[in-house]
């Protein structure tokens, strides 16, 4: 039976790391726009399956400077 060292195992861990490194960065810079709480945002998208739905999630909120101009028009209509 062969037995797996630790270097071949960073070895296979290594491109999974590599693809969720920019998801992880793109979903810091999103949830920051977004007007979320960017750290909570970057540390759970560490985890890869999460990462990926974290982006989606975050993608379909509305722009925090959109969703303030929003507010101040339905202020001065209300």
């Amino acid at each position: 039976m062969e037995t797996i060292n630790s270097g071949s195992s960073f070895v296979t861990f290594l491109p999974l790391l590599l693809i969720m490194i920019p998801v992880i960065i793109l979903n810091g810079i999103i949830s920051k726009r977004k007007g979320k709480n960017h750290v909570k945002y970057i540390l759970l998208s560490c985890i890869p399956p999460i990462g990926v739905y974290f982006t989606i999630y975050l993608v379909s909120f509305l722009d925090k400077d959109v969703q303030d101009k929003i507010d101040k028009i339905y202020e001065k209509i209300a």
